[in-house]
């Protein structure tokens, strides 16, 4: 997983075509095996997630921090973290409810994966997402 995720961070950054001193990426990836089941959908909400957060966290070429965590927090329980240090989210984003086909897309493969998903808006923006490890 470590390097799978590693490299779709890294190949989502340079798609945008964010220069690196203007967003610093930290991530935190535990060793671990998924299996396919797993991590192609892990696949699909990572990069919109992370495409949601170059996209719009920081407007007007401001600067920031986004940082991407999968961790195993209890038996066979992982835990995926998205968060950035930009603007947040408007108070009109709802994660049951959402509007954006890409949103809907991580509400539907979220579920796939037996995961529940929880978003904060303090300070930039987090995204949580847990799942059990199959």
């Amino acid at each position: 997983a470590r390097e799978y995720v590693d490299r779709l961070v890294d190949h989502l950054a340079e798609s945008v075509g964010l220069s690196r001193q203007r967003i610093i990426f930290q991530k935190h990836i535990n060793d671990m095996s998924l299996g396919l089941d797993t991590a192609i959908p892990l696949g699909f909400i990572l990069t919109e997630l992370v495409t949601n957060a170059l996209k719009h966290a920081f407007p007007d070429g401001n600067k920031g921090l986004v940082e991407v965590r999968l961790t195993e927090v209890e038996d066979n329980t992982l835990e995926l973290v998205v968060k950035d240090s930009g603007v947040g989210l408007p108070a009109t984003i709802d994660l049951l409810k959402p509007r954006s086909f890409g949103l809907r897309l991580v509400k539907i493969f979220t579920e796939q994966i037996g995961g529940q998903i929880n978003i904060a808006s303090t300070q930039g923006t987090e995204l949580r997402l847990r799942f059990p490890r199959k």
